[in-house]
């Protein structure tokens, strides 16, 4: 997926399957985010892309995209989550 300088990109970190600890730690533009964290070329996570965040290993486990605009939200964790066990239904958006 191609993120434009002007997608609206959202970040929401959880912290255990039970989503105990919600936060949402980055909520801009695309051009911001390639700014900021992850160079010019970054054209978004795919899911179970990882990467470190502040010196923690963490996943996407999910991916809400609005397919016409470019627009992202990435639903990310720690990395040695079990998938099938995370209650998705408990992320407010």
């Amino acid at each position: 997926m191609e993120i434009k300088d002007d997608s609206k990109i959202r970040m929401i970190y959880f912290s255990d399957e039970k989503i105990s600890k919600q936060i949402l730690i980055f909520d801009g533009l695309g051009k911001q985010i390639k700014e900021e964290q992850f160079g010019y070329d970054w054209d978004g996570f795919s899911l179970g892309d990882g990467f470190h965040l502040n010196d923690e290993a963490v996943r996407v486990y999910k991916i809400k995209q609005l397919l016409d605009n470019g627009d992202a939200t990435y639903i990310i964790g720690p990395a040695g989550l079990v998938s099938h066990e995370i209650e998705f239904n408990k992320i407010k958006y």
